[in-house]
């Protein structure tokens, strides 16, 4: 332990292995010989030192969490899940410890596993206001909207500075006239000087959201309004970086680099891209894929942005140049990098399917590690998309341009370029989806967006609904309901708003 502290870890495992020699039965040495040999890459070696741990030790929390990271960390989640339910039937007394566990299951997407913790919690707690919040979020990924409103209520109730919790509450079904007690409740909530800057924001994009459900679109937009020049004055997005990485792309991926230095194919599953701007269908399609039997969905991932991150620090040079000197051997270790991190399940597909919309900054990059792999772009009409993506507030920072309605045409337009750019040059270019037709003539379209995944027809791809566990981003609702068309030409209800928008796209 000395050793540990010192920071000698290949001193400190010598150590460990010589304490177990010793004396078997020291649970507390197995489990932190297995953290060394976890940390070492030594991930067999570590397994078995912290199941050794738990054996001689069933009360030892802490190798249950540890091992559950380790399994996390290969893609094993169920394993991860059944870990952290063992240490719950270990330690059966409701404590701190099981919120914790809850919050564990919940961050892999174990909301099933999760929900009964937090409510066993809070029949114990029950003025938590976070902990309701956290089980608001499970009841959502569980399509339990109901539940999920009810304990997004009980939240602002015992903390009315929730702040996401009232956003939250306004996506947890489509609101009608009957709705509008809520509406008040909002307002009112909104003429309270205490409330902080984050709760006051959320709660007009939550207002705007309500409104719009109401058809009264004037003051929905009002209230998206301030919401979006509260987070514009917080956040920075940068027009010359984004101009600077698209000319250096193309610079880059060039016809002649694409067609004559890819890696060898892999054996196994092919992965498929989804990409598109934000808010253009990429959820819809992933469902339909993923509703398919041979068909995994992944989510939304960054595995690709990582592996980018990668190949720019091996290689220690930027990104994207640094792409045109990879090797045959390096593309083929990204390429084994980015499966290895897929979960067990998705090994027995035949195609696993990636719908981060983001991964259209890197198709060169894709099409040199995965030769073949299919390319869906999802297309919506620019006027629809650019108003759905100002409608919505997005967690990840790199969605700096969303808050502006002239920045959200900017960015438009330089996917526009970059997306003409891989038609040009792509070996195979990417399978093009209207969103429009899509909702229109849905087996039609589905028809062919599963054949250019290269998957054989199957009936399921028509209730793409039935399949939207695991959906993490703002289509949550939406992921839930058949295939509908209320938001083709949405932006003619805000027309006379969005004629900056209209000129900033030269519409």
């Amino acid at each position: 332990m000395a050793q540990l502290s010192a920071g000698n870890e290949p001193a400190a495992r010598t150590a460990f292995y010589q304490a177990v020699a010793l004396n078997d039965s020291l649970a507390t040495a197995h489990y932190q010989l297995g953290n060394c040999l976890r940390r070492s890459g030594e991930l067999a070696a570590a397994e078995q030192a912290l199941k050794t741990a738990i054996s001689r030790d069933i009360a030892l929390s802490e190798a249950y969490i540890s091992l559950a990271y380790l399994y996390r960390s290969q893609g094993q989640r169920e394993a991860a899940a059944a870990t952290l339910q063992a240490l719950v039937t270990a330690q059966p007394d409701p404590s701190a410890l099981h919120q914790q566990i809850a919050e564990f299951l919940m961050e892999m997407g174990c909301h099933t596993q999760a929900a009964p913790l937090f409510e066993d919690y809070l029949r114990r707690q029950p003025h938590d206001g976070q902990t309701y919040l956290k089980l608001g979020q499970c009841y959502q990924k569980l399509g339990r909207f109901e539940d999920a409103a009810q304990a997004f209520q009980s939240a602002i109730e015992e903390d009315p500075d929730s702040d996401a919790a009232y956003l939250l509450l306004a996506h947890t079904r489509r609101m009608s006239a009957q709705d509008t007690c809520l509406v008040n409740r909002f307002e009112a909530a909104l003429g309270k000087p205490s409330l902080s800057e984050e709760t006051k924001k959320c709660l007009h994009f939550g207002l705007g959201k309500l409104y719009d459900d109401l058809g009264s679109y004037a003051q929905a937009f009002e209230h998206f309004r301030t919401a979006n020049s509260l987070q514009h004055a917080k956040v920075r997005f940068d027009r010359p970086a984004l101009i600077d990485y698209v000319e250096s792309v193309k610079k880059t991926f060039t016809r002649e680099l694409l067609r004559n230095r890819t890696a060898p194919e892999a054996v196994g599953p092919m992965p498929v891209f989804i990409v598109g701007m934000l808010r253009s269908g990429t959820t819809l399609v992933e469902r339909i894929l993923a509703s398919h039997p041979r068909g995994f969905g992944l989510g939304e991932t960054e595995l690709v942005d990582r592996l980018a991150q990668h190949l720019s620090a091996r290689m220690q040079m930027p990104y994207p140049a640094c792409a045109a000197n990879m090797d045959v051997a390096t593309a083929q270790r990204l390429g084994f990098e980015l499966r290895h991190q897929w979960p067990v399940k998705a090994q027995s597909s035949i195609r696993v399917v990636d719908k981060n919309p983001l991964n259209f900054l890197h198709l060169g990059l894709i099409a040199l590690l995965f030769p073949g792999a299919p390319i869906l772009h999802c297309m919506r009409d620019p006027m629809d998309t650019c108003l759905s993506i100002y409608f919505q507030y997005f967690a990840h920072t790199r969605n700096s341009y969303a808050y502006d309605l002239e920045d959200i045409a900017f960015f438009y337009k330089q996917y526009a370029l970059l997306m003409a750019h891989w038609r040009a040059v792509l070996p195979a270019p990417p399978h093009d989806i209207h969103y429009e037709e899509l909702t229109l003539a849905p087996e039609k379209t589905s028809r062919a967006l599963v054949a250019a995944a290269g998957l054989e027809w199957h009936p399921d791809c028509l209730e793409p609904h039935k399949h939207a566990a695991g959906i993490s981003t703002a289509s949550l609702w939406q992921a839930r309901q058949p295939i509908y068309r209320d938001s083709v030409g949405r932006w003619r209800h805000y027309a006379r708003q969005l004629d900056a928008l209209r000129k900033a796209l030269e519409l």
